[in-house]
């Protein structure tokens, strides 16, 4: 019996409690249940009725007294690789060597703590314990809270699960040996030395929005992005409003959130008229999202490489755990997403109201593959057949799978027109720091730059040297040569200024009219004193003709103030620019085209080191 695979699985689909009991009863189940050193049945239905789930339950119970028996209503079903609609799956896993135990404690909202650490205390007395499979309802229990009870437990073993649901995501029901309630918190645990489990997550989806931030929430209820009611972001970007459709137009467009590993996706349940969006999952204020959506060349990619993992861990048998959403997202794409696990091992699993993968926490949209396996890897275990192909016609249609090439090209349209947009902005933000006459930096970047200097300067505690500039008698040239002449002047003035400055980090900026400015980081006062030299050379080269200058010369020249500080903790930048102005304002006084040092606020000689300019 055990020589193909250690672990052996039967599955079947039910209408009526009788079938299951007749399936129970058959020579082939009842002879792997007597010779197996553990029996796990799994039972997910579509089905919510309380009666019908409770004679499943006792068929199992009275059939299979010693099996471990647990199982959850479920938003969809996956047998042998196939994804279901609206059944009830029972699946039976033997094993040769390996125990299973089910644990079930009653949790309602705000127990979840006290129940988590129950279940865990019992767990921690198993021995060989390999993994632990999670069931709850996410309707009546906030399952992060479960999870942060297991974060020990995590480090010991594989701690997978899943929310149980429904198709109208209303209720839910979770069963544990013959106990079918909506307030159990079930933990079924694997054990045995020969066991190995494996699990890998998948999630496919993409930013499609630049970040945002989350300004104020409180546990799972954000209340405001941006500064504005939460729900605007849905409505702005999607068209979609805050009404009783919400969550089934917003569940394929989740929040998606970058942890230490990977990007983790958050659905909206629910948004109120006050703009908040309730989730399952906890927020904190400052938490930085996109929006995303499903990207299916990234979603093929992940599932092959998750494919390659499972292929080479060689499994006995595969549980999958996808999200209910996931399935209406992907359409009739999910099916070739489950099917290709079939291949691989016996395939079985439900669509879930958010997963659960280890230390990663509770996912949404995601699929969870956990493998298992009793003994050792085998050499080589060739691929399953498929289990129930269904014959096709030789005749290519050309019309099959629509959807997923239609969504192809509407993504591929959307990236070339983002990635457009994101140049444009590019463009538009240089621009945007860019003087229109001259070229060269304008007030607002010469502003930042300044404070970032400065800062920079406090915290290095090296000089920073600051040149104010002012074109001689420039409302004069302007009446005596035109307006169009001064834009010209200035234009070769900034040109010449930014040649004398050799340091790329140095920044030459246009301060406003005819003034302007240099910020030299590193730099001491004999370091300013050679640039501002080596411009009033500059600009004396030009020769352009001022008869109207009031400097004693005939030709523009500018007048320059040099301020040079080491800043302390406690100092203001506008210290340094009053300085600079003081000395610019006495360069002016002393007959212009002068340079002058303002004497409270200059270095001579850079004391940490000497820089490229002040040698």
């Amino acid at each position: 019996m055990w020589t193909e695979s250690m672990i052996d699985t039967l599955s079947t689909e039910i209408d009526h409690p009788e079938q299951l009991a007749f399936f129970l009863a058959s020579q082939s189940v009842q002879k792997r249940y007597r010779e197996a050193s553990g029996c796990f049945i799994l039972l997910y239905s579509a089905n919510t009725d309380e009666f019908f789930l409770s004679q499943l339950l006792g068929a199992a119970h009275f059939w299979c007294p010693q099996a471990a028996v647990a199982g959850a209503t479920s938003a969809g079903e996956i047998r042998h690789g196939e994804t279901l609609l609206g059944k009830t799956i029972v699946t039976l896993y033997f094993f040769a060597h390996s125990q299973v135990s089910v644990h079930a404690v009653r949790c309602s909202a705000g127990e979840e703590s006290v129940a988590s650490a129950q279940l865990v205390a019992t767990l921690c007395g198993i021995n060989d314990l390999k993994g632990v499979l999670l069931l709850g309802n996410p309707f009546k229990q906030q399952l992060p809270e479960v999870l942060t009870g297991f974060d020990e437990l995590m480090r010991r073993c594989t701690v997978f699960g899943g929310g149980a649901g429904d198709y109208v995501m209303s209720q839910a029901w979770v069963m544990a040996g013959i106990q079918c309630s909506q307030t159990l918190l079930v933990a079924v645990a694997f054990s045995g030395a020969s066991l190995h489990m494996e699990m890998h997550d998948v999630l496919g989806w993409r930013r499609m929005t630049q970040s945002m931030q989350i300004t104020s929430a409180q546990a799972n209820v954000v209340h405001t992005i941006d500064h504005r009611p939460a729900s605007e972001i849905y409505r702005e970007f999607l068209g979609i409003s805050a009404d009783r459709q919400f969550f089934f137009n917003a569940l394929g467009f989740p929040i998606l959130i970058r942890d230490e590993r990977q990007l983790v996706a958050r659905v909206p349940l629910s948004a109120d008229d006050e703009g908040n969006l309730t989730f399952l999952s906890r927020f904190s204020p400052g938490e930085e999202f996109s929006l995303g959506f499903v990207h299916p060349e990234l979603l093929d990619q992940q599932l092959q490489a998750l494919s390659q993992k499972m292929a080479a861990f060689s499994p006995d048998t595969l549980l999958l755990l996808s999200c209910g959403c996931r399935r209406f997202v992907l359409l009739e794409d999910i099916l070739d997403e489950t099917r290709r696990f079939e291949h691989l091992a016996p395939t079985f699993g439900f669509y879930t109201v958010s997963e659960i993968a280890g230390d990663k926490g509770l996912l949404n949209l995601s699929l969870v593959a956990v493998g298992m396996r009793e003994g050792a890897k085998p050499v080589a275990r060739p691929l399953l057949p498929p289990f129930s192909e269904p014959k096709v016609s030789s005749r290519v249609d050309h019309f099959a799978n629509t959807h997923s090439r239609i969504l192809r090209r509407l993504l591929h349209f959307i990236s070339a027109l983002n990635r457009k947009l994101e140049t444009k902005n590019r463009e538009m933000e240089k621009l945007s720091y860019l003087d229109g006459l001259t070229g060269i930096a304008n007030r607002r970047r010469f502003d930042l730059r300044l404070e970032e200097e400065w800062k920079r300067a406090q915290r290095s505690s090296l000089p920073l040297s600051l040149l104010m500039i002012d074109v001689d008698s420039f409302k004069a040239f302007n009446d005596t040569y035109g307006h169009l002449a001064g834009d010209d002047c200035l234009r070769q003035l900034a040109a010449e200024m930014a040649a004398a400055v050799s340091r790329g980090t140095d920044l030459v900026a246009r301060y406003g009219g005819e003034e302007f400015a240099v910020i030299m980081a590193d730099t001491d006062g004999r370091g300013g004193m050679k640039v501002a030299s080596e411009i009033q050379r500059q600009v004396a080269r030009l020769a352009i003709p001022h008869c109207a200058s009031l400097a004693v010369t005939d030709v523009v020249s500018v007048s320059i103030g040099i301020a040079c500080m080491i800043p302390g903790a406690d100092q203001s930048l506008e210290v340094l620019q009053a300085s600079a102005d003081r000395a610019l304002y006495q360069a002016k006084r002393d007959g212009r085209n002068k340079i002058v040092c303002d004497p409270g606020a200059f270095i001579p000689l850079q004391v940490a080191k000497e820089t490229d300019t002040g040698t």
